[in-house]
């Protein structure tokens, strides 16, 4: 509580000091501004004359103090102790406010340092006092021998001396020397007595105007022409150090190297020196020439009328009878607002929301609309217009809000401009500086209309909450508080009246009757937050009955009907002639007054110009020549005139414009087609353009065109994406907006990926946007991360839209079902990656993935894998299309989905419906975006009554509202929309992703590692040279080594301890030999030969021995006649090879008796392990007859009798293979099944697994329930 209360007191400090002192460079772009020449030496405002120097440290409003039964330090609890003292100590200052110095405290200041950051501080001074003193209360002087540093001056009318004059205006008061200044100033000190501090002085009044003299000059004649005392009046700033005035401590800023100011301290409120010894006071602002010189040159333009008069005590309002009078306004194409708003600055006054409209019809009075309540004496805060078509209505509707606008400033008055149709009425006042916003065509959709009503509720709530801060009731009370707070030089955040005007409101309530109802608790709520209705229709019915209790004025046009007239509150309204403008106003059923209204969009003519050009008097220039002179700060003479050239005469244009005598005396007829003259209104509207002033936005733009990736990454960074790029430290990606019409905002939506939602589900029906918003997010991590961060392997299963991405650096793989392969090596890819991080980061030490990122991107000591990864996603566009097309890859998907987050592998898939996910994978989602959903019933992030809301769209959502808001259901949506992936440099309708390629591209040179694959052609050397370096466990290592995995393209081996045998089947041309071939040469490499004919074995080195079958007699070669036992190409010579062979194993088989150990160590027969190797199994006869039946029995005791089965298989017909006996009896032995080059069509083959089209020597090993896919490494096999 304590500290809330310390940081709300320092936010308050911050906010009020640079209100009254803000940083000098923003004082150009508030050049013309209200806030300008504000200050006042009436002795109420506190800040006349104090100018800020730097930023620093000041004490604290709210002070701390220990509590009486404060504990002593031995007594205290040293970790809550040491947190007390050190927060005792933190709060006792506030940082990084502005410092001030006054020029009625010293008469003298010494501003002591480099020369640089002297005339730098000094420059910020003077744009200072000149942006917030006017030129009669605050006089500069320069007295300088280096005139080039302050050539500048010449703009600022500070500088300009009101006795003399010359050429160029008022003489500049810029002097080379003491001699000089004080030969022509002598009189500034006439009858002047010594300096007499503010707090010091028995006046609150500031004589003005006071005198500032900046002594940048070495001379030491100063002492001559002032006391140490000083002059009343007079503040010197000594540049150089001439004076010795300027020696004493307490006046002087002494700066070093860094900016850094010392001076003795003093008092915030009574400016009195509390310390003899300097301090650190401030951290100098520094302003340069060209930044002064941009500042005096916009301030150049502005002058006063008269001496600070008060414009109302000057403008006479008598007998006004149209507004431009009653305002004072001359020439609406040339309003000084400035003047015209300076005597309307009381927002507590008469004069508020009171404007002229028109004039009474019995007398021509000018006529006021007051919509103020009737407790302050007004009309109400809330009223109607109607009229119907040709009455002037819309007409009406614009002149009340210009009036308006004319008799209040921006900061005070704001205006929401809403039409139910075009906006005919409202469309004019774009731009002008009291609009927060315009809204039409809101008949055009109801979304919108309560996307409208929710704004005006989170604008009551806003306006409710400043006033509850503030400990008040209301607007006013808020803002009389405010008043008082300004006088005591404080501020508080700007509450300004809200006018809300509704056109065509009826057609409002005929397209959604809630509204009268919502309007009417709007209106009851509103007013005493300042929220004023001004509705206005074409016809008022019974409908609007209840809301119509609630209206206070009523402004009534020619009615329609009876009925409409009956209602609007004026029957009579019925009989009005059909003229524009001519209504009723009605202020209560006693008070009503027939009026005509003022039209001020009529023909504007600038003033002393004819109607008719051609009677318009030509502007001639005389034969008189005056040479133009240089502007400087030096005196300039005025020329006499000199004979120039004769010059043709000229006309002024009622537009401004001038056309040559040739022009006007051949120009067209001004009433031809295509010629159109200004309007009054227009030209007003023009003029309040100028004024620059944001007003508060309390509607943000539908969600009808996306945001560019770049425009919201930037919103969300808060600063332009290249700039720091990729130091963001989490997994946060921005993908688009969420409107929030309530909080008057529209934040980024976004995904965070870094914890829990490390994977990502986007549901949405066909058409919602899906891939789109796949792009959005791939795009945002690459504008918001390197690609040493994140990396992204994609599977578009839905469009080739994702591809757009697959240039990205970030982005390492895009397949697709055209590319089969390069889909199962993506997966392979990330699984491997999952398993290799199991292992890695036990040897690492690494404990979490926030571990993992701290030590490879954030600086953190420890080692980490060298796997050339950070962040992975595998992004899957269309989750069921894979599933469909690939049982066993899909299975290892959901393993990547379950164990990857834990190892920075990331899922981000799309789905139509949820319940296309696997059961088991449903949980590991954890980040969800629901676009439109194909059945409401999958939304889990809003109620399913609120997802059917979500407009059919590309890219629009909804998420749940993240506020609170006590009159709304917490599960209620916000609408989203999806960024579009491309930069906001491209057109609004491209959706494609070059413009983030390349812009990211110029960043790093950096990529994603793509993804390995296998090759088209393995040798079986390469193979056995990654054999001789796998140190892997439990996979065979050191056997037979055939093939390469591509799930990690490592080795793969015939793994004798945990099955014995392979088959192998496939089409045509597909490898099933050379798998034959390569496994032998294989046996050769690692077994000596054991054929009968073959020498014995050398010790230690296990044999082996083959039985062949090859009906094709390519495989003859592919051992030498040691290894090869028997061999047979017919069914005779199988007969009868498979005889001698069930007799050679029927001897092996084990006697009874034995024991464990023995049976262990298979120790009852010794020999060659025997490999019956069969090629093209389908041409030997199959069932009952097979030749291979005697050693069928043998295939399940295979480890008995160091049997090794491997059979070849064409596919065709696959299904009906189990009719083979020794095919089988390899199935229930449960053999590896190499599939190849398949027919999809024939069904699963094993479980859930099918084959499929596949280049020559690739295969899917399968093992009972698990598949993998091979490279079969390729040895010559013999044609």
């Amino acid at each position: 509580m304590l500290r809330e209360t310390a940081q709300e007191s320092a936010d308050s400090m911050d906010a009020n000091y640079r209100w009254f002192h803000p940083a000098p460079n923003t004082l150009a772009a508030a050049v013309g501004s209200p806030r300008m020449w504000e200050r006042k030496p009436d002795g109420k405002d506190l800040n006349f004359g104090v100018v800020r120097v730097g930023v620093g440290m000041t004490r604290p409003e709210v002070t701390w103090g220990e509590p009486q039964n404060m504990p002593t330090d031995i007594e205290l609890e040293p970790v809550t102790g040491k947190a007390l003292q050190e927060f005792g100590r933190y709060q006792s200052v506030v940082y990084n406010l502005p410092k001030m110095v006054s020029l009625l405290v010293e008469p003298w200041y010494a501003l002591v340092g480099e020369r640089e950051q002297v005339l730098g501080l000094m420059r910020a001074i003077i744009c200072q006092l000149a942006f917030s003193h006017g030129p009669d209360h605050v006089q500069m002087i320069v007295v300088s021998s280096d005139l080039d540093q302050w050539d500048w001056v010449k703009w600022l009318p500070h500088f300009g001396d009101s006795r003399r004059h010359d050429a160029a205006g008022n003489a500049r008061m810029v002097y080379t020397s003491v001699r000089e200044f004080a030969a022509e100033q002598a009189e500034l000190f006439a009858g002047r007595g010594s300096f007499t501090p503010r707090h010091a002085s028995s006046s609150a009044q500031t004589p003005t105007p006071h005198t500032v003299i900046i002594a940048d000059v070495d001379d030491p004649q100063w002492e001559y022409v002032i006391s140490a005392e000083g002059v009343d009046g007079v503040t010197f700033f000594d540049l150089t150090g001439s004076s010795m005035w300027t020696d004493i401590p307490e006046r002087k800023l002494q700066f070093d190297k860094t900016g850094v100011i010392e001076a003795l301290p003093r008092d915030r409120d009574t400016w009195m020196v509390i310390d003899d010894k300097a301090w650190f006071f401030a951290l100098t602002d520094q302003v340069s020439i060209a930044e002064a010189e941009e500042f005096a040159q916009k301030l150049a333009q502005w002058r006063l009328a008269e001496a600070y008069e008060e414009i109302g005590q000057r403008v006479a309002h008598i007998g006004a009878r149209d507004i431009l009078s009653y305002y004072g306004i001359d020439d609406p194409g040339n309003i000084d607002f400035d003047s015209l708003w300076a005597s309307r600055t009381d927002t507590m006054g008469r004069s508020r929301l009171r404007a002229p409209f028109g004039n009474r019809s019995d007398n021509g009075e000018l006529l006021f609309l007051d919509m103020k309540s009737l407790d302050e004496g007004g009309d109400g805060p809330h009223g109607v217009m109607s009229g119907t078509t040709g009455s002037g209505k819309s007409t009406l509707v614009r002149t009340v809000i210009e009036s308006l606008m004319l008799s209040h400033p921006p900061e005070e008055l704001q205006f929401v401009l809403a039409d139910l149709k075009g906006g005919s009425a409202v469309k004019p006042f774009a731009g002008v500086p009291h609009v927060s916003r315009i809204i039409t065509d809101l008949e055009e959709d109801q979304a919108l209309m309560e996307r409208f009503l929710d704004a005006l509720w989170g604008e009551i709530a806003r306006r409710k909450a400043i006033c509850d801060s503030a400990g008040v009731d209301d607007a006013k009370e808020y803002n009389s508080v405010r008043a008082r707070m300004r006088a005591r030089g404080q501020d508080m955040a700007p509450l300004p009246m809200l006018v809300v005007v509704i056109d065509e409101f009826y057609e409002w309530f005929r397209i959604m009757p809630t509204a009268v109802d919502v309007l009417d608790s709007i209106g009851r709520q509103g007013r005493a937050y300042w929220i004023h209705l001004m509705m206005a229709s074409q016809t008022i019915e019974s409908r609007a009955e209840k809301l119509m209790e609630n209206m206070g004025y009523r402004l009534v046009l020619k009615a329609r009907t009876a009925g409409a007239a009956q209602a609007a509150g004026v029957p009579n309204a019925v009989n009005l002639p059909a003229q524009a403008g001519l209504g009723y106003f009605r202020k209560s059923l006693e008070d009503i007054i027939r009026f005509q209204a003022e039209f001020l969009w009529r023909d504007y003519f600038q003033p002393g110009v004819s109607i008719d050009g051609e009677e318009a008097p030509a502007l001639v220039h005389s034969i008189d020549y005056i040479r133009p002179q240089l502007f400087t700060n030096s005196f300039t003479p005025l020329e006499v005139s000199v004979g120039g050239p004769d010059i043709e005469p000229v006309v002024a244009q009622p537009n401004g414009e001038v056309l040559e005598s040739d022009d006007i005396e051949g120009g067209e007829d001004e009433d031809e087609e295509g010629v159109r003259t200004p309007k009054v209104g227009t030209v007003i509207i023009d003029q309040l353009r100028k004024i620059k002033f944001e007003p508060y936005r309390l509607w943000q733009p539908p969600l009808t065109q996306p945001v560019a990736i770049d425009d919201l990454v930037n919103r969300f960074l808060g600063r332009p994406w290249h700039k720091e790029y990729g130091s963001a430290c989490n997994l946060v990606f921005p993908i688009g907006i969420i409107d929030r019409p309530y909080k008057h905002d529209q934040p980024p939506w976004t995904v965070d990926t870094s914890g829990p939602g490390a994977n990502v589900l986007i549901l949405g029906a066909g058409g919602s946007g899906k891939t789109t918003a796949l792009q959005t997010l791939i795009c945002s991590a690459a504008l918001t991360h390197t690609p040493q961060q994140v990396q992204f392997y994609c599977l578009a299963y839905s469009s080739t839209a994702l591809t757009t991405v697959s240039r990205i650096p970030h982005v390492g793989e895009v397949a697709g079902p055209t590319d089969p392969y390069g889909v199962r090596r993506t997966v392979a890819e990330l699984l491997a990656l999952v398993r290799e991080r199991k292992r890695s980061f036990l040897e690492c030490g690494i404990a979490s993935m926030e571990m993992f990122r701290r030590r490879k991107f954030g600086g953190e000591a420890g080692p980490v894998p060298d796997d050339g990864f950070g962040d992975v996603y595998l992004v899957i566009d269309n989750y069921r299309a894979l599933a469909e097309e690939n049982e066993v890859l899909i299975e290892q998907v959901n393993v990547i989905i379950n164990q990857g987050p834990s190892f920075g592998v990331h899922v981000v898939v799309t789905a139509d419906r949820e319940s296309e996910l696997r059961p088991p994978v449903r949980s590991g989602f954890g980040s969800r975006i629901e676009l439109r959903l194909a059945a409401v019933e999958d939304a889990k992030l809003v109620r399913s009554r609120f997802a059917k809301d979500v407009p059919v769209k590309p890219g629009r959502g909804m998420v749940a509202v993240n506020y609170v808001r006590l009159d709304s259901d917490p599960q209620a949506g916000l609408h989203t929309l999806v960024a579009r992936p491309a930069l906001g440099s491209t057109p609004d309708n491209v959706f494609e992703c070059d413009s983030v390629v390349a812009a990211v591209s110029r960043l790093t040179s950096a990529q994603a590692p793509p993804v390995r694959r296998l090759p088209a052609r393995f040798g079986v050397e390469q193979v056995r040279e990654l054999a001789s370096r796998d140190t892997r466990q439990g996979v065979g290592a050191g056997g037979i080594a055939w093939a390469i995995s591509e799930l990690d393209l490592a080795p793969v081996y015939l793994n004798f301890a945990e099955n014995s045998h392979l088959m192998v089947t496939g089409r045509r041309e597909c490898g099933r030999t050379t798998t034959l071939a390569t496994i032998m040469s294989e046996i050769g490499r690692l077994y000596a030969p054991g054929a009968s004919s073959a020498p014995p074995p050398a010790p230690g080195r296990p044999s082996a021995q083959v039985w062949l079958v090859d009906p094709r007699r390519q495989l003859l070669t592919a051992l030498g006649s040691d290894y090869v036992e028997r061999f047979a190409y017919n069914l005779d010579g199988v007969v009868a090879m498979m005889g001698e062979l069930a007799a050679a194993l029927a001897g092996r088989e084990p006697p009874p008796g034995l024991s464990a150990e023995e049976l262990l160590s298979r120790s009852w027969w010794s020999g060659p392990e025997i490999f019956l190797i069969v090629d093209d199994i389908q041409q030997l006869p199959p069932g009952f007859d097979s030749p291979l039946h005697k050693a069928v029995p043998f295939v399940n005791r295979a480890a008995d009798v160091g049997l090794h089965v491997i059979v070849t298989r064409t596919f065709g017909g696959w299904s009906s293979a189990g009719s083979d006996p020794m095919l089988r009896a390899l199935h229930q032995a449960n053999a590896p099944l190499l599939v190849m080059d398949a027919d999809p069509d024939e069904g699963f083959i094993r479980g859930k697994m099918k084959g499929g089209p596949l280049p020559r020597g690739r295969g899917l090993l399968m093992a009972e329930d698990t598949g993998v896919f091979v490279q079969v490494a390729a040895t010559e096999v013999r044609r």
